[in-house]
């Protein structure tokens, strides 16, 4: 039944003789007006005898809200040609509601006023034209205005108005990850009827006091008052967007410009938001603000990865545009922007650019560059650089060779490609190759003794896949008059929490005299070759390797050892090597500062913490670790089999950094 027939009855009784009828009675399984259904409605009207105009009662058992009922009273004013429905204010969702219902013969008004009505209640009303999931739940209470107005003959309103204002509300899912409490709110929403069905919008919000959670964007409102801003119109079943505004104060501005396609008309059927259709959208990114930007929008999302601790600062802008769901094209401005990672991982400061992406398949997008005036990872630092680079759907590609200074030297990239960056399957190509670069700068980096050389190498292959970065080629170290060569270099979770680095180590004609001088652990001539296979580091500590130093086997130069460095070979040889060092400091010996001898020889072998030590065989359990010659001669033998590494490390660095000495038990 048509919710006219209602109004019709009030009206009718207006205009019967007082004597003819005193009381109205009237009942409706169901009435539907302006596309919201009533059920089980009961209308009891009696005469008022001073004005002679209906007043009663109005229940429904079934409403968009619960249950309601309130009394209600008609009055007129004659010159007007107007009539008045007031309903008196009645309980409904825990608060209060108060109806007027104004008809001309030209205009009707329907406004409501709402007190302290509970937001559970609101959701279930806005269940009826939005598919909410049923495990959203909210809480706290809100004050409310709705009206409409419109013409006789006309189904729908030729003006709709809501306000509402919320104190201390609340909403949360069932799993949490979406969630709200203590918020406050004001928001403000007007449509006015055009041509057809088509209706323009304006609206607004406010909140300025609680916090919210979605997903991993955490936001804190009474920190960053937030507004939002309306202006559209929509017909049916599609929603022009002229603009929509967000802004958090201190944090973020941001605009949206966009048509939406809504399945359906959403006054006849919940709209489900995953059945909206980007017709054309363009998101206007004004200013994203750091570090505010990183502690409420990324550090929650970033948890347990190594970018979970940033210290930030800078500001990012930029656009996006949609169409038909996907992004078509994009740009990006980097402003004076600070990335340093508190544990000392890596570091970029004054990074700026321009950045420009397109959809695979469409034109190229204008060049893209970046540059940065000093960054640095892992305690390797260097100046400012740039690279321009090409940015076409899920791949970002070097367009031309970029110099990446390192200390007093450089990384020279001659290829760079990037796919699916920031993804689970991103990948990264690399060829380049390394100016030198002082080993004086790097051993001041990490706190090592200092001493001369440099570092180069061609790389003719990075290839970053599965977390894992694999490098072809080799990478060298000239240093000590020899070279240090680095192979099969395999490093995994990179900027994880755990980085584990695979390589072989190769030493090639080493000068003793140089090392033995910069390690103070006495002096050494000679040559020294060997290396560490199966190295294996963890967290950037040793947990395996396969470690040989020795001295080569066709090494003619002049081999002598003093008294203080076979003091530091002997102590690493175990008990049997102890005696030696006593020997030392008696009889004839203890004349001469320095040995000749034949050969060194040292292998560890570490797995577990333990380091199996050998060097020279002589026995199954003895081994030379220095072998002498001349007259007189000095032989270290060792004949501990198994050390405990970190003691040992722990050992040698007391050494190093006292001059004392230790003892391998």
């Amino acid at each position: 039944m048509n919710g006219r027939i209602v109004v019709s009855l009030l009206l009718c009784a207006t205009a019967l003789p007082a004597v003819a009828i005193d009381t109205i009675r009237f009942a409706a399984r169901e009435i539907t007006a302006a596309g919201t259904r009533f059920e089980n409605v009961e209308v009891k009207l009696v005469l008022d005898p001073k004005t002679g105009l209906p007043r009663g009662r109005v229940s429904a058992g079934s409403t968009l809200i619960g249950p309601v009922a309130f009394d209600v009273a008609l009055s007129e004013r004659p010159e007007l040609r107007e009539t008045t429905l007031t309903g008196d204010r009645f309980a409904i969702a825990g608060g209060e509601l108060g109806i007027e219902a104004v008809f001309t013969p030209s205009r009707w008004r329907i406004e409501g006023r709402a007190e302290r009505i509970e937001s559970d209640g609101l959701l279930t009303f806005t269940r009826r034209y939005i598919n909410i999931p049923p495990d959203i739940t909210a809480a706290g209470r809100l004050d409310g205005l709705v009206r409409f107005v419109g013409r006789p003959g006309r189904e729908l309103p030729t003006e709709a108005y809501a306000e509402f204002v919320g104190k201390g509300v609340g909403f949360a899912n069932g799993e949490g990850s979406f969630a709200g409490e203590g918020i406050d709110v004001r928001l403000h929403l007007r449509a006015d009827a055009l041509e057809g069905t088509a209706y323009s919008l304006q609206g607004n919000l406010r909140s300025a006091a609680g916090e919210a959670l979605f997903g991993n964007t955490y936001l804190r409102l009474g920190k960053y008052p937030t507004s939002m801003d309306l202006k559209g119109s929509f017909d049916g079943d599609s929603i022009d967007i002229e603009e929509l505004s967000l802004v958090q104060q201190g944090l973020l501005r941001t605009s949206l410009a966009a048509n939406l396609a809504l399945g359906a008309t959403f006054i006849d059927t919940p709209l489900d938001p995953n059945s909206v259709k980007v017709r054309r959208a363009n998101l206007t990114l004004h200013e994203l603000r750091f570090p505010d930007v990183y502690t409420s929008y990324l550090q929650t999302a970033l948890a347990g990865t190594a970018l979970d601790s940033l210290e930030t600062a800078g500001s990012v802008s930029g656009q996006l545009r949609i169409i038909d769901n996907v992004p078509q094209a994009g740009e990006l401005r980097l402003a004076d922007l600070r990335l340093r990672d508190s544990k000392g991982m890596f570091h970029l400061d004054g990074l700026k650019g321009e950045l420009y992406w397109t959809a695979e398949g469409d034109d190229p997008a204008a060049p893209s560059y970046i540059a940065w005036e000093s960054g640095g990872a892992y305690d390797i630092g260097g100046s400012g650089s740039s690279m321009r680079l090409s940015l076409r759907g899920a791949t970002a590609a070097l367009l031309e060779p970029a110099r990446m200074p390192i200390f007093d030297g450089a990384l020279n990239i001659q290829q760079l490609r990037i796919v699916d960056p920031g993804q689970e399957s991103m990948q990264i190509e690399f060829t380049g190759e390394l100016e030198p670069i002082s080993m004086e700068e790097l051993t001041k980096a990490f706190g090592w003794p200092a001493f001369g050389g440099v570092v180069t190498g061609r790389i003719p292959g990075v290839l970053y896949r599965d977390n894992k970065i694999t490098v072809a080629g080799d990478i060298e170290a000239e240093i000590f008059d020899g070279v240090v060569r680095g192979s099969n270099i395999t490093l995994s979770d990179p900027l994880g929490r755990w980085p584990r680095l695979e390589a072989d180590i190769r030493v090639e004609n080493l000068d003793l005299e140089a090392l033995t001088r910069t390690f103070e652990v006495g002096t050494i001539t000679g040559r020294l070759e060997g290396g560490l296979t199966n190295l294996e580091l963890f967290d950037w500590s040793p947990v395996a390797f396969d470690m040989y130093l020795g001295t080569p086997a066709n090494d003619r130069s002049d081999r002598q050892i003093s008294v203080d460095a076979i003091n530091s070979i002997s102590n690493v040889g175990g008990t049997a090597g102890t005696g030696v060092a006593a020997a030392m400091r008696t009889g004839v010996l203890r004349f001469f500062s320095n040995y000749r001898y034949k050969r060194l020889a040292l292998r560890c072998v570490l797995e577990d913490d333990i380091c199996s030590l050998s060097g020279a065989p002589i026995s199954p359990n003895r081994y030379y670790l220095l072998e002498g010659a001349g007259v007189p001669r000095v032989d270290i033998i060792g004949n501990t089999g198994r050390v405990r590494w970190s003691e040992l490390l722990e050992q040698i660095e007391w050494q190093i950094r006292t001059g004392g000495t230790f003892v391998v038990e």
